[in-house]
């Protein structure tokens, strides 16, 4: 109820560089009149067996010899009328045709969480979450290089959800990020870098971090049957 799966696509033309093609799939919620002068007084759809659901992105561009797609949707389901247990995922693909050869490059992320609701009264309800999980990435262009890395990371999260309707919420959360240091391989194509000229790139990067950050967007709350 009020939710739809929308898709738009789009093409926009550059004066110097190659036009782009492009596509974006979301959700887009629906109020009524009368849900939008009831909204303070709504009840919120926070209890067990429903789900949580939600898309940062998921789309496509095309622009003469470069492609990427990507998709990273969230989604909960509700232990408890408080405990949530979820997933985070985000997958992206990219490729480039440079003449001899082409670079592709593959990202994905996967985290799953928890998430525990404080306060169930009103439209306001606080939440806290941790969670943790694994990037991984894979650049490559054919008979020239090879480039793997992947680390790991915990996630914080604490804010509150203002609902606008019984099943869409504002969302609003401070977010500390600890990304660890990555492991890395990098394979190089001998006979175009000679070995004298490229240092052995594996192991160890010290590329550790420590990210505070602030996330605004929609929830989406579901049923698991109809009322």
């Amino acid at each position: 109820q009020n939710l739809a799966l929308e898709a738009a696509l789009a093409y926009t033309v550059f004066d110097e560089v190659a036009n782009v093609t492009s596509m974006g799939v979301g959700l887009r919620t629906f109020f009524t009149g009368d849900e939008w002068q009831n909204r303070k007084t709504i009840q919120p759809v926070v209890s067990k067996s429903n789900w949580l659901l939600g898309f940062s992105q998921v789309g496509f561009a095309l622009q003469e010899k470069f492609f990427q797609t990507s998709i990273s949707p969230n989604w909960g389901w509700f232990l408890t009328d408080r405990w949530v247990a979820g997933l985070e995922t985000s997958f992206t693909f990219s490729g480039r045709d440079v003449g001899d050869g082409g670079i592709s490059s593959v990202a994905l992320r996967v985290a799953p969480f928890t998430r525990y609701f404080w306060d169930q009264s009103g439209r306001w309800h606080w939440f806290g979450q941790v969670g943790g999980g694994w990037n991984a990435s894979r650049s490559r262009r054919e008979e020239f290089f090879d480039l793997r890395a992947q680390n790991v990371f915990l996630e914080a999260k604490g804010g509150t959800n203002l609902f606008l309707t019984p099943t869409v919420a504002l969302e609003m959360a401070l977010v500390l990020d600890r990304q660890f240091n990555s492991r890395v391989r990098y394979d190089w194509d001998q006979q175009s870098f000679p070995p004298d000229l490229v240092e052995d790139s594996d192991g160890i990067l010290a590329n550790r971090s420590l990210l505070l950050a602030f996330e605004l967007g929609l929830q989406f709350f579901l049923t698991s049957k109809a009322d």
